[in-house]
C-alpha cells in the first residue's frame, strides 16, 4: 500500500501543476487575443488618418497652386 499510494499522490499533484499552467497559457492566449485586436484597431486608425493627411496634403497643394506667390517662387 505504501508504495501505491505515494505514486497515486505524485500523479494527482503533478496533473494540478498541468491544470495550473493550461489556465496560464489559455490567460495569456486571451491577453495576446485582446492585444491583437487593440493592434488591429490601432493599424485601421492609422491607416485612415494617413488617408486624411494625404487629402490635407492635396487641398493645401491646389491652394498653394492658385497662390501667385507660391507660384512664382517655384519658377
Amino acid at each position: 500500500l505504501g508504495a501505491g499510494f505515494a505514486n497515486q499522490t505524485t500523479v494527482k499533484a503533478e496533473s494540478s501543476t498541468v491544470k495550473a499552467e493550461s489556465s496560464t497559457v489559455k490567460a495569456e492566449s486571451s491577453t495576446i487575443s485582446k492585444e491583437r485586436e487593440l493592434i488591429n484597431t490601432l493599424v485601421d486608425e492609422n491607416n485612415k488618418l494617413m488617408e486624411e493627411r494625404a487629402r490635407h496634403v492635396d487641398l493645401i497643394d491646389n491652394i498653394r497652386e492658385k497662390d501667385p506667390e507660391y507660384r512664382a517662387l517655384r519658377g
